[in-house]
């Protein structure tokens, strides 16, 4: 049996491919590079090394996707083209595309994990499918007997049987910051029905999914319902539950199957997948009942590294890819043209993904949802009306030409699709009165304005504090910081942070010739993040900042550290309760869009009048 090698942070199973020396690391040059080898003495292979401008690695096999052919430099197209010697597909090896015929898969990346000594290791995903462990004999389906009803955004609420899954309720306020609102109405008895399902599945610690404002209501109405978390090795989570007052949580592993009530009649069973993209971040829902399949890929990247099952019932997926800064608040760095372009682009790449993923899952009807939000709040006018995004009925047109066999259902709040007679609710009335027109912005606004009153972040020495809690440092690149109000108008202040020593610097200019990223925040946005200890995820997919680059690249490294790796403790602002006045404290800890809780954590020491 082949064993199986286990990165420290990640639940996914790894083959080892090779073992490459830091000698030979070091010889790479910038660009293409080949390499053979035997590992163990045994393990024959081939590599197509690609060194970026960062001198980061995107590695692949040398085998084509299409007949395991091995590839050779191409010289007509490019430096990074490669050609297959036995029928003639060509690959870009950075960008891991094939050129020739384009086609939607893409060439397999491998992972690096590098060692103490500077080598690295190149690890392959090991083939997972955990579904097949202990299959369920399909049988027929009654009327009504399996079904799939849309409460909102990404929430549905999976019946089967007598037994009822709420998926991801958010049905409170805005998310990231004041970014995201509600784009449909919720039906009058939402959460009555949400409280009295048997359990809800969380999927991620985004607040679009786990949405504190929304399950501290449930809690108030049934602290005792089942909750589902995957038993991520980061627990982003942490016991936020408990302290909202549910007293039933449960960490599922992945890859084994949960029934959904310890219950010997329960015929409902779910298992969880990881995101080999980010894996400590994201993750897949199969739920399964009588041998029927629904899997919700919510919006992970990589879904179990592209394994999936086969011949499913339902698939659900996201239905554009533009939810976040890049590119329309880039407004700094592109015109409007390019931004329509590249979200144009952008979209029609995942358009392809989702081709991709109804390849490998073969379902008998695609369900899209997990993108029902608009940017509605006040002063985003403009990233509204540029940032372009795919319409579900224009994705499923595509879809339903590329697979005639493939049926399509499109959402409404209570609409409700059938497993039994593969016959989903059309609505009863017009579109337009499903949709929300109207949102509560000035609680949510004034509570984040709050943040702006916090003394310790007045004050150069509350930002160094934050900066040296963050932990990110030995990376070349300032940081240009300007706050601003919250149109942009008028700027606060502003700062540079240098992150190239082991301690992150500050100061009140640019050093020349090195790189730049130039942030334009909403200042109340931005310290309420501080405070908290919050994902800069709020930040960026919030919409509540304008980006520039120079020169015009992606910082990967800062920005998966910000977005993903922050220390889970918050900020501790001990040694400057002092100077916060009492009425600012009672404030931030009263916001219901975000949680009190990292707050009430941060404060720990501050005694509240």
């Amino acid at each position: 049996m082949e064993s199986h090698y286990y990165l420290s942070s990640s639940p996914i199973p790894y083959r080892i491919v090779c073992r490459l020396p830091y000698s030979t690391v070091n010889q790479f040059k910038f660009g293409l590079n080949l390499l053979n080898g035997i590992f163990d003495e045994k393990n024959k292979f081939g590599l197509l090394i690609y060194k970026n401008e960062d001198k980061s690695l995107t590695i692949s096999r040398n085998l084509c996707r299409h007949a395991g052919g091995n590839f050779v430099r191409d010289i007509e197209e490019g430096p990074e083209i490669v050609r297959c010697t036995s029928h003639g597909w060509k690959l870009n090896t950075k960008t891991l595309e094939y050129i020739r015929p384009k086609m939607c898969l893409k060439q397999k990346q491998l992972t690096i994990e590098e060692q103490n000594d500077g080598g690295l290791f190149i690890l392959e995903p090991i083939l997972y499918e955990p579904w097949l462990i202990n299959p369920q004999l399909k049988q027929d389906l009654q009327p009504n007997e399996m079904t799939i009803t849309y409460l909102n955004h990404a929430s549905i609420e999976i019946q089967a049987g007598n037994e009822k899954l709420i998926i991801d309720p958010w049905l409170i306020g805005p998310c990231f910051g004041r970014g995201w609102w509600l784009f449909h109405k919720n039906e009058s008895d939402i959460f009555n029905r949400i409280a009295n399902a048997d359990a809800i599945f969380i999927s991620k610690s985004f607040p679009d999914h786990f949405n504190l404002p929304t399950l501290r209501e449930i809690a108030k109405m049934n602290r005792n319902i089942q909750i589902y978390i995957p038993q991520f090795i980061i627990d982003h989570f942490k016991d936020q539950f408990e302290q909202l007052g549910f007293t039933n949580v449960r960490k599922i592993p992945f890859g084994i199957w949960q029934k959904l009530k310890n219950d010997e009649e329960c015929l409902s069973r779910f298992l969880i997948l990881p995101d080999h993209k980010l894996s400590n971040v994201d993750s897949v829902i199969l739920f399964e009942y009588k041998g029927h399949q629904i899997l919700n890929l919510v919006d992970c990247l990589n879904p179990n590294g592209e394994y999936l099952p086969y011949s499913i019932d339902v698939l659900l997926t996201n239905f554009t890819s533009n939810t976040s800064a890049y590119p329309s608040c880039f407004i700094e760095q592109f015109d409007q043209e390019k931004i329509l372009e590249i979200c144009q682009k952008k979209d029609e790449d995942f358009i392809k993904k989702i081709i991709k993923y109804i390849q490998l899952s073969n379902p008998s009807v695609w369900i899209p949802f997990a993108n029902y939000f608009i940017e509605a709040g006040p002063d985003d006018e403009q990233i509204r009306q540029i940032n372009w995004k795919n319409n579900p009925q224009s994705v499923g047109q595509i879809l339903q030409n590329r697979f005639p066999l493939l049926k399509t259902w499109y959402p409404f709040p209570d609409g409700k699709y059938d497993l039994g007679t593969k016959i989903g609710d059309q609505p009863s009335k017009p579109i337009d009165d499903y949709l929300k027109k109207s949102w509560n912005f000035q609680p949510y606004i004034s509570q984040l304005d709050q943040s702006l009153e916090f003394e310790p972040l007045k004050t150069i020495e509350g930002i160094k504090e934050y900066f040296q809690w963050t932990k990110f440092n030995n990376y070349d690149l300032i940081l240009h910081i300007i706050e601003t109000n919250n149109d942009f108008s008028i700027i606060l202040r502003e700062y540079f942070l240098d992150f190239l020593g082991p301690n992150p610097t500050l100061s009140e200019s640019c050093p020349v010739s090195r790189p730049l990223l130039r942030i334009r925040c909403r200042a109340s946005v931005l310290r309420d993040i501080f405070i908290r200890g919050y994902s800069w995820i709020n930040l960026y997919n919030g919409f509540s900042g304008r980006y520039f680059a120079q020169p015009n690249i992606y910082h990967s490294k800062f920005w998966n550290h910000f977005k993903y790796n922050l220390p889970l403790d918050p900020p501790q602002w001990i040694g400057f309760t002092q100077q916060i006045p009492p009425n600012v404290v009672q404030a931030l800890v009263k916001w219901e869009d975000q949680s009190s809780i990292t707050l009430t954590m941060a404060l720990n020491s501050i005694c509240l009048d």
